[in-house]
């Protein structure tokens, strides 16, 4: 799980564009390439996906499947920051995905050179109508 997650956001990157500089210019210590990903805590949840679909809301004004695509700083601390929607499906989709995000347990942060830093990270999150 950890290594198609990992994919999945290094691939997201590169065909988004997504630009770095649109985050530095609020938090000039972030890392995109870290020796150490942060970590979910998937003993306690079973996994990013598993607390993610757990806990999600299908909004029900929303009459639309499909992906949004979200960046986030994973900090130091292992606190979500920055939620931003680089992808967006519907209103009602986005703010259910930034108030999943940010009501998320702490992760373990990041590691570069033997220390914790600031990662950026990009999911894409599915809704389904049934």
């Amino acid at each position: 799980m950890k290594i198609i997650v990992t994919l999945t956001a290094l691939l997201l990157c590169n065909i988004l564009d997504i630009k770095a500089t649109n985050y530095l210019n609020n938090n000039p210590f972030f890392y995109l390439e870290v020796d150490e990903l942060p970590k979910f805590p998937s003993e306690k949840y079973g996994g990013l996906y598993d607390y993610i679909y757990s806990n999600i809301k299908y909004p029900q004004e929303a009459s639309i499947s499909g992906k949004v695509i979200v960046s986030f700083i994973v900090s130091k601390d292992g606190n979500i920051q920055k939620v931003k929607i680089e992808k967006p499906l519907c209103e009602e989709c986005d703010n259910e995905v930034r108030r999943l995000l940010t009501s998320m347990p702490q992760w373990l942060a990041g590691r570069k050179a033997g220390r914790k830093v600031d990662t950026l990270l990009i999911i894409p999150i599915s809704f389904n109508l049934h």
